[in-house]
């Protein structure tokens, strides 16, 4: 498969963005203080940090699909 297709830079923004967005907060403590003191705040009290972290997780496992070029990992 050609890396170089019609999506390929599609492809390379989202995954530029995603993994900008995600791994930053992951060393600043980013991911917990949203879940401690906006999600848990909001109503989401029992489950906040662990959400939190489900969604910073999901953001780069989506990082990694997507600049594995459609391969299955």
């Amino acid at each position: 498969m050609n890396p170089f297709n019609n999506t390929f830079l599609l492809r390379l923004s989202v995954a530029i963005i995603l993994v900008m967005h995600s791994i930053p907060g992951m060393f600043t403590n980013g991911v917990n203080d949203f879940g401690n003191l906006y999600l848990n705040r909001i109503g989401f009290a029992p489950v906040g940090v662990p959400l939190a972290w489900a969604i910073k997780l999901s953001h780069f496992v989506s990082f990694l699909k997507n600049t594995s070029n459609g391969r299955q990992w």
